[in-house]
């Protein structure tokens, strides 16, 4: 009985391809049309993948094949998730911050 694959630190394209049913040459031309998809490469070239990079790929994979986006309209909304996300990053810094002024407000009243 073999027990669950441990995560790597970087995949070959082979490896990707097998995890995503992908071809190679499909990943090669998203790295061209998503800008987000940028795997990190070997002095000799060789495409070495994170487990983010699969998880876009992933998603992207999704969009056009399940979703029937089409590779412009798959852009736009990994665009839009992105925005959001930083969106939603940048107001939760904000009331982090808030809470933080009141934390520092309601020591200073103490100290009175």
């Amino acid at each position: 009985m073999a027990g669950p694959e441990l995560r790597r630190l970087y995949y070959s394209i082979g490896d990707v391809c097998r995890l995503t049913g992908l071809e190679a040459h499909v990943l090669r031309f998203w790295e061209n049309e998503f800008p987000q998809l940028a795997p990190r490469k070997t002095e000799g070239g060789t495409r070495k993948y994170r487990h983010e990079d699969i998880e876009l790929i992933r998603e992207i994979s999704r969009l056009v094949h399940e979703e029937k986006f089409t590779l412009e309209g798959a852009r736009r909304q990994l665009r839009r998730r992105q925005s959001l996300q930083t969106l939603n990053r940048d107001e939760l810094l904000a009331e982090l911050k808030g809470i933080l002024e009141l934390i520092d407000q309601s020591g200073r009243g103490a100290a009175r």
